[in-house]
């Protein structure tokens, strides 16, 4: 119940933030990702546009969640994950320090602008090497790379492993889409996600007095 409303509040301040006349500077996303090995992924990403150099004019991700599904062979691992903190420079992804994440998102495909891996061949792509990190939170917490890679879009899992290793690294399958919401289905779904989070506040009161 605590992770639904922080995942509901999460999403109406990125909506708000994008209906208050900053659109120039933050926008929000849907995408989808999927691979040959039957995993799928929904989930929504709010951004913002980066000015200090080296990252002027790209697009960090600041707020998302996700769900992966599926029957690939990352099923072990299917659940809602929400993003984590970082970039734009790249971090290592716990667990497994030889991988790295920054959370940019380029819109127009252009990935190949990418400042943190200028050794790598980098045909254009809407994630970079990096790419996007998420993590089921918890005590013992899985955690989810999506990233491009040899014009393919992969998944890299990580979790408590004393080995280093990565759980899983679905290789170089799959595709990912991203799209914008209407702006008036945004105006609408705010009133809607904020009784249904007032209601969730209100059965968890009554919960605590019981």
């Amino acid at each position: 119940m605590k992770n639904m409303v922080i995942r509901l509040a999460g999403f109406v301040l990125a909506i708000q933030l994008i209906l208050s006349g900053q659109s120039a500077k933050a926008d929000l996303y849907y995408f989808n990702y999927s691979d040959t090995t039957g995993n799928v992924i929904n989930g929504t990403l709010a951004t913002t546009t980066q000015t200090p150099s080296p990252y002027t004019g790209l697009d960090l991700s600041t707020w998302g969640s996700m769900t992966l599904s599926g029957s690939g062979n990352a099923k072990a691992y299917n659940g809602d994950y929400y993003l984590v903190s970082g970039g734009p420079g790249n971090s290592p992804i716990p667990y497994y320090p030889p991988a790295y994440f920054d959370n940019l998102l380029f819109p127009t495909g252009n990935s190949n602008l990418d400042p943190n891996n200028t050794g790598i061949n980098k045909p254009g792509g809407f994630l970079d090497y990096d790419g996007l990190l998420f993590t089921s939170g918890g005590s013992n917490p899985t955690y989810i790379d999506i990233y491009f890679r040899n014009n393919a879009y992969s998944l890299l899992i990580t979790g408590n492993d004393i080995n280093a290793n990565p759980l899983l690294n679905t290789g170089q399958n799959g595709t990912f889409s991203i799209s914008t919401p209407e702006p008036s289905s945004l105006t609408l779904l705010i009133p809607g996600i904020g009784c249904l989070t007032a209601l969730l506040g209100i059965r968890r009161r009554m919960t605590a007095v019981a």
